[in-house]
């Protein structure tokens, strides 16, 4: 055995001294040039080694970009791709245009006047019950108070929808003029017109809407207030009036106009409910694709 393997290693020297890949033609027996062409041989040998281990090394550490595509990915699988490629995941919708209604829900809280009594069929015949014959002028709540709260109340109502689907003289400012001009709305005594009660933020004006968004709700936050407008009311009916809640969150203030409220559509509060599962199934995306930075594997080497 021990021959064998000297014999062995004797014909592989003798293979790698004699190696010649440049032989003449015709062969040539010349000992210097023989041993030309395997100094030739070794060195090829040596720079094809080292230019393929160039070559290898440069391979292995320069970095590519790889592209895959999925098709037709599940919702889990586009969250596992989202959490690891979400900077280079493209997942177009097969649905060019998607209903807000399909994926989200919206709920609103309405100012507390849209739900208090002052916007209620009982306010307003109380208050309609409480004009008599007496001739009141413009300025008198008794005169306007039921048309100003049928107003408001429609205000309600139609950012409700929204959301779900003669000219006068005022003190010194002409209608013919402005759409804007107002005058304090009050308790009036007749026929000297005098002043018996002011109700703080509210006014009369050229018509009725325009008054009622310059108005504010400041009487009606306050339960003296409420009490004494009603003294002056002289209804028939039996109605318990209580002042709007002033300790109840709110980002409007007490003095903001009607017109900032009906700006915002009464609107409190906007609570949105996102599900991403039906967004996701009205999206339909037939393929996803991504893509990351990476080297070349073995086999491609």
């Amino acid at each position: 055995m021990l021959g064998f393997v000297r014999q062995l290693l004797r014909k592989t020297k003798n293979f790698y001294q004699n190696f010649n890949l440049f032989p003449s033609i015709p062969p040539s027996i010349n000992p210097f040039d023989l041993r030309i062409q395997r100094i030739s041989t070794r060195l090829f040998i040596l720079c094809l080694l080292l230019s393929t281990t160039t070559i290898i090394v440069y391979i292995s550490l320069v970095k590519i970009t790889n592209t895959v595509n999925v098709n037709k990915p599940t919702v889990k699988e586009y969250l596992r791709l989202h959490s690891t490629h979400s900077e280079t995941l493209i997942c177009p919708c097969t649905t060019i245009s998607i209903d807000y209604k399909a994926f989200l829900h919206a709920e609103h809280t309405l100012h507390q006047v849209c739900t208090s009594i002052y916007v209620t069929k009982d306010w307003i015949n109380y208050l309609a019950l409480s004009f008599d014959d007496e001739p009141y002028d413009p300025p008198d709540f008794r005169w306007t108070g039921t048309n100003i709260f049928q107003t408001l109340s429609t205000f309600c109502a139609l950012a409700n929808r929204t959301i779900f689907d003669v000219p006068l003289s005022y003190d010194d400012c002409d209608c013919g003029y402005s759409d804007e001009c107002r005058m304090q709305l009050g308790i009036y005594s007749y026929p000297n017109l005098t002043t018996l009660f002011s109700i703080a933020g509210f006014y009369t004006g050229c018509f009725v809407m325009e008054s009622l968004l310059q108005s504010t709700l400041e009487c009606f936050y306050n339960q003296t207030c409420v009490n004494e407008l009603r003294s002056y009311l002289t209804s028939n009916t039996s109605l318990t009036v209580t002042a709007l809640d002033s300790s109840l969150p709110s980002r409007f203030f007490e003095n903001s106009t009607i017109q900032k409220l009906v700006d915002e559509l009464m609107v409190e509060q906007w609570n949105l409910s996102i599900t991403f599962e039906n967004y996701y199934s009205a999206c339909q995306p037939i393929k996803c694709t991504y893509s990351y930075t990476g080297k070349h594997d073995i086999i491609y080497i």
